[in-house]
């Protein structure tokens, strides 16, 4: 999402000439972003920039974002990799009274996503040293 903290990483590194990979479960946030970072890239001169878009649901099982993702990065010279997903309980709760749904979902996406996609995608940025 073009409020966040993913989104100024990505906008960042676009406009230092980098290419940047974005995943998000929202195609229209995806294409907004990659407008975004675009425009502001072209404006300032230094673009246009290199955006692939990547629809992933990080709240489901690896297996059905995961392949999608490595498929995105093949051939990708990938050197720096910002896991920047993740998700909270919508309001203020005491952990007890969690959902196991939200704890699901908590785990799923801060813990598991991260892991898999580094797992992924480490064995390719080490090849670049």
């Amino acid at each position: 999402s073009v409020k966040y903290c993913g989104f100024g990483f990505a906008h960042t590194l676009a406009l230092r000439g980098f290419g940047v990979i974005l995943a998000s479960r929202s195609q229209s946030k995806l294409e907004d972003a990659a407008k975004q970072i675009q425009d502001d890239v072209k404006a300032k001169g230094k673009g246009p920039a290199e955006i692939i878009t990547v629809v992933c649901d990080f709240a489901t099982p690896v297996e059905q974002w995961l392949p999608g993702l490595e498929k995105a990065c093949e051939g990708v010279d990938l050197c720096l990799l910002v896991n920047n997903v993740g998700v909270n309980n919508p309001f203020p709760q005491y952990f007890t009274d969690h959902t196991d749904k939200v704890v699901d979902d908590i785990i799923n996406v801060n813990i598991r996503a991260n892991t898999f996609i580094t797992k992924a995608l480490l064995p390719q940025m080490l090849k670049r040293n």
